[in-house]
């Protein structure tokens, strides 16, 4: 059976900004990105809101020499780009009422506002159930969970 996973920008930043690191996060979103997305037959998905931080992160990183950094930074996007069209990652346009239910969470219990948005995201997708992210103050959230309908899951336990 298929299933239906929106992805946190955390998931994508963690293994491009984390590259060199062993023993990290990163290689459990590596694993999950290259490996199981195909394998265990998930359909994934990008929201412009995510897509939007990943560029704006990426954008004002500092990697290596100052001389390379735009290099650097054009490498981390075409590896970006590569990822999602070899992995039929689909992006996902904020419908109606995210911002509504986002803010309406957040009312009840605070979290940074862009992650309420993105998880809100999710949740307005009638075909999504999972929403993948590495954000400890996210996977702790048995509410949001609960409020959103909508599992929230470490990229290491799918």
């Amino acid at each position: 059976m298929k299933t239906y996973h929106h992805i946190d920008a955390s998931v994508f930043l963690e293994l491009f900004m984390k590259l060199n690191r062993v023993g990290s996060q990163a290689r459990e979103c590596r694993e999950y990105l290259y490996y199981k997305l195909n394998k265990k037959n998930y359909n994934p998905k990008l929201s412009i809101f995510a897509l939007g931080e990943i560029v704006k992160t990426v954008s004002m990183m500092e990697i290596g020499k100052k001389s390379d950094i735009e290099q650097r930074r054009l490498g981390v996007f075409a590896d970006l780009l590569k990822l999602i069209n070899d992995k039929n990652i689909d992006y996902w346009s904020p419908q109606f009422g995210c911002m509504e239910k986002a803010i309406e969470v957040n009312n009840e219990n605070y979290y940074k506002p862009a992650d309420t948005l993105h998880v809100s995201c999710a949740s307005q997708d009638p075909l999504c159930d999972t929403f993948v992210t590495i954000d400890k103050e996210l996977l702790d959230s048995s509410t949001l969970e609960k409020k959103l309908k909508i599992k929230i899951k470490h990229p290491s336990v799918l």
